[in-house]
């Protein structure tokens, strides 16, 4: 998923498992940078939408420290011998 693309609230908690509540208490807390787009919604009519992008959504909830931590730690591993395999 490219880091510029936005997700809508529901879909960012669905990705970090967490609440809409959540979510919306983070934008609220400016933790979380979002912003709100006109779209068009299922039946037809304009929505207002708030967008959040992903890599945004990562950083607040630290997957991106994370992803960088276990990237470091597999780089300083020795490999496997074949009785580990």
């Amino acid at each position: 998923m490219p880091d510029d693309e936005r997700l809508d609230v529901a879909a960012a908690a669905e990705r970090h498992s967490c609440s809409t509540k959540t979510i919306w208490r983070r934008i609220e807390q400016r933790v979380l940078p979002a912003r709100n787009e006109k779209a068009i919604g299922r039946d037809g009519r304009p929505v207002i939408k708030t967008l959040i992008r992903v890599s945004d959504l990562d950083d607040a909830f630290g997957w991106t420290a994370a992803r960088e931590h276990v990237r470091k730690i597999r780089e300083s591993a020795p490999p496997l011998t074949d009785a580990q395999k």
